[in-house]
């Protein structure tokens, strides 16, 4: 959580016993509040208790945590209207919380089998917690899954067997994942029930299953040496304790002297680490650092619409897009990706995000310049708050102007050019549009990025799967730029649908695959925007008819446009997921993130 809070500029969370209690006297109400509780479950004790299930260590349960909250709100805020403004603004993050609902059963041997009945509850509790938070004023959510338990260092050393086919390649029990990623589908299922109920608010999966398999299976590509069989802290009743040992958090536990080395602290607890080591982009003018600028095939006298595309995007301001996008990666990041070592605090720039307060239940600016400078930013600013170097555009690589001040080994790159398509030019000839500005498609974007794998990794398939393992691939924003040149030439809504959708997404998922191929384990897709939101669409779609217009007076039809668009893509982004479970796929979802912003612009300064 510190590093949450640290990465986003938010101040550090303080516990909410330590306020209560008075043992904190520098708190104050701008700030946010953890109700966190060690060994807490979502659902009461007296749950357990009529199971047979005694040993619960806590009844601090996410429904005392709410109430906890809701005791400290009127501190926060005095009205309803006060709360939503400042709610709105804040980032909640319900979880990781379950685990132990599932984690106190199976200590006293019970069965999968009854776990699963308990299944529907916990979801329940997290559920019904969300919706009253949301009641109340909360916009962004974060409710974070499972972790893959069979990798758990106390279940590998609790029901140790000798029957091989019981662990996979990695050495993970696969009856305890199997379990986990049953609950996280079910969780999943009820986020996006939730979504669907609550369109205007931001309601994030945070897949940790995933993200911590990652560091199982190439546990050296994040600094850990020791194996899934040890832990840094490990309990008291375990046979590898050493005779006399005490539990670890008590006066005279041993803890070992480089826990930095190991994946487990204690019985439950992973050890801190750092974040990604490079980004990659592919895209078009959100994430452009300077492509278009060092292309020299560029014609300075483009057309007015040409123009309009490639400064299109610029009206979804930074500090909105970024909600989804970034802090999603940094939530995931927190527990599991590894840290740049720092010599001093981070510095943020002054221009942060809009969530300015974290929540929490459960257990350079730079010399270039060029016209789409807020996109710039963002990706400039995504690297920023991840402590990463900043990314270089491809094409001044490549034309030398600054291949001697990029580190192929150390640094990422930007291939994202403003108003590319995913689709190729002649796609949108043969549809008679005959006014695309540049060549500079997905595929192309990606050619190049396969051209530049010699000088990033060595030959060897399995140099390049370390080096780019620890890399964040953003594949977009793209796909964007497809949709809005049929609609500057006024095509319907239906034939965009079924002509031009269709082949955007495939065109995507190829790039991700091919991206996972060469190593890519994790891969940022965002979606479109609210198109009927923009400034240009709502020009030249202007009419009379107010039943055209929703209620923060966007057009309902474009945006009902990219809500297809979107849904689509989310579900081969599902589809892929399955396909390729070791790799971690996220569908950033700018649509609501700027959605947020045209609602309540006042509340993000604009």
């Amino acid at each position: 959580m510190g590093l949450a809070a640290e990465q986003m500029g938010a101040p550090l969370l303080k516990p909410y016993m330590g306020i209560k209690k008075g043992k904190i006297d520098s708190w104050n109400t701008t700030e946010g509040v953890n109700f966190a509780v060690a060994g807490a479950t979502a659902l009461d004790s007296s749950y357990y208790l009529e199971k047979g299930i005694y040993n619960i260590k806590t009844n601090y349960t996410l429904g005392v945590q709410l109430n906890w909250f809701m005791d400290l709100l009127p501190s926060i805020c005095t009205s309803p209207s006060e709360c939503k403004e400042l709610l709105g603004s804040s980032l909640f993050l319900v979880g990781e919380i379950g685990g132990n609902d599932f984690n106190h059963p199976l200590y006293i041997g019970k069965s999968v089998e009854e776990l699963r009945t308990y299944v529907p509850d916990v979801i329940n509790g997290i559920s019904s917690t969300i919706s009253k938070l949301i009641d109340v004023g909360a916009q962004t959510l974060v409710v974070p899954g499972n972790f893959p338990i069979g990798c758990n260092y106390i279940y590998l050393s609790m029901f140790k067997t000798e029957d091989v086919e019981a662990y996979d390649e990695i050495g993970c029990l696969r009856w305890l994942n199997r379990f986990a990623e049953y609950y996280n589908k079910q969780l999943f299922a009820e986020i996006n029930r939730l979504q669907v109920l609550h369109p205007n608010v931001n309601i994030i999966y945070a897949d940790y299953y995933h993200a911590a398999l990652q560091v199982y299976q190439s546990p050296k590509q994040y600094g850990f040496t020791e194996s899934l069989l040890s832990a840094c802290c490990p309990p008291l009743d375990l046979p590898d304790k050493s005779e006399g040992s005490l539990d670890c958090g008590r006066p005279g536990g041993v803890v070992c002297d480089n826990p930095s080395e190991y994946i487990s602290w204690d019985e439950s607890s992973s050890t801190s680490s750092r974040c990604f080591t490079t980004i990659y982009s592919f895209g078009d003018s959100i994430t452009d650092t300077g492509n278009l600028y060092f292309d020299d095939n560029t014609d300075n006298h483009i057309s007015a619409t040409q123009a309009l595309v490639l400064t299109f995007p610029t009206v979804y301001p930074c500090r909105s897009l970024e909600i989804r996008a970034t802090l999603k990666i940094l939530v995931e990041a927190e527990v599991f990706l590894p840290r740049p070592n720092r010599t001093e605090p981070r510095r943020v720039h002054p221009r942060s995000p809009p969530t300015t307060e974290l929540f929490h239940f459960s257990t350079r600016t730079t010399t270039f310049t060029f016209s789409t400078t807020n996109n710039f930013h963002c990706a400039m600013r995504i690297a920023e708050q991840m402590g990463i170097p900043l990314l270089k555009p491809y094409l001044g690589i490549k034309n030398g102007e600054l291949r001697d001040y990029w580190k192929p080994r150390r640094e990422g790159v930007n291939f994202a050019v403003a108003g590319a398509t995913a689709l190729d030019p002649s796609f949108f000839l043969d549809k008679g549009i005959n006014d695309i500005q540049t060549n500079y498609s997905l595929s192309v974007q990606l050619d190049w990025f396969m051209d530049l794998l010699p000088s990033i990794c060595s030959n060897s398939s399995s140099g390049c799967k370390e080096v780019l393992g620890k890399s964040l691939f953003f594949v977009g924003e793209i796909g964007g730029n497809d949709i809005n040149h049929p609609l500057f030439k006024d095509t319907s809504a239906d034939e965009i649908i079924r002509t031009y959708v269709p082949n955007v997404i495939n065109e995507i998922s190829s790039t991700i695959n091919k991206l996972i191929e060469v190593g890519a384990q994790t891969l940022v897709v965002p979606g479109n925007f609210p198109l009927g939101c923009s400034f240009f669409y709502l020009t030249k779609y202007h009419t009379n008819d107010m039943d055209e217009y929703d209620q923060a007076g966007c057009l309902k039809w474009l945006n009902k446009l990219a809500e297809y668009y979107n849904h689509k893509l989310y579900n081969e982004l599902n589809r892929l997921q399955v396909l390729h479970p070791r790799t971690n796929i996220i569908f950033a979802d700018y649509y609501h993130a700027a959605l947020k912003l045209y609602q309540s612009p006042k509340l993000f300064g604009e």
